[in-house]
């Protein structure tokens, strides 16, 4: 067995305007130490990560892998030098993984996402990762541009039979606005194995961008973890992980919960 986690960890470059109402310092200084607890706390053999501020991979990211035995893979979110401020990152345990190849590949409206393949140890069996970061709600809603990037996704993917996973930031709710993107994913093999998904991740914020039930509670997710029919590997169970309190706090400094799974061969 092992772990797989995908996680948007909040980049530094994007708190500004964000609207987060928190009791929480949200500068870097104050976060940096958060995010390396609660990325050890989740002790995952891989870990997909939305929103990798650039200036940090060597301050942050690179010391984090070397202490806790991970390599990784980076890419800027955008090809346009204008977003290349953060990106999406592939971390995998070195004990449990070795790495076969890594690309960088553009999906529609300049959009980056990495693709990683591995092979678990002690074993011939190879796995392909993706990790991307979906077009951004803020931009306009662009529900049909998202749409367009699951194609891209599974158009990039459909290129392998072997163990396929996706771990996103799909911006985009399951069961209320994202029924159609859902459907490429779904047509094309890929399930979401956290389901239904509303009824795992609470996430409790009082930003405009988020519907929240009166008592502030958000019983919904954005963020996804999905595995393909063929796969060999299948998810075990779910790590399931709640909010006490509004995002970010102390123990979940970001305006994201980690999705979670426990895979099985």
């Amino acid at each position: 067995m092992f772990k797989i986690a995908s996680y948007n960890i909040l980049a530094d470059a994007c708190v500004p305007g964000c609207g987060l109402e928190t009791d929480l310092d949200l500068s870097w200084e104050n976060r940096k130490g958060l995010l390396e607890k609660r990325l050890r706390e989740l002790d995952a053999d891989v870990i997909g990560l939305q929103e990798v501020d650039a200036a940090h991979l060597e301050s942050f990211l690179s010391p984090f892998c070397q202490k806790n035995g991970y390599h990784y893979y980076y890419c800027p979110r955008s090809v346009t030098e204008a977003a290349r401020n953060h990106g999406v990152a592939l971390l995998y345990r070195i004990s449990r993984f070795k790495i076969v190849s890594d690309s960088t590949k553009a999906i529609t409206n300049a959009k980056n996402v990495k693709i990683v393949r591995l092979v678990l140890k002690g074993t011939l069996t190879q796995l392909q990762f993706l990790v991307g970061h979906l077009q951004s709600r803020t931009d306009g809603s662009k529900s049909h541009i998202r749409t367009q990037q699951a194609h891209d996704i599974v158009a990039l993917m459909r290129s392998t039979t072997l163990n396929r996973w996706l771990l996103l930031d799909a911006n985009s709710d399951q069961l209320r606005e994202g029924e159609e993107l859902f459907k490429v994913f779904e047509n094309a093999g890929y399930k979401n194995p956290i389901s239904p998904p509303q009824s795992f991740t609470t996430k409790k914020c009082r930003t405009g961008s988020f519907d929240t039930s009166k008592d502030g509670i958000r019983e919904r997710s954005i963020d996804y973890i999905m595995c393909h029919d063929e796969n060999t590997f299948k998810p075990y169970s779910y790590i399931r992980h709640l909010a006490a309190d509004l995002l970010p706090n102390v123990k979940e400094p970001s305006d994201h919960l980690p999705q979670q799974l426990l895979v099985s061969n």
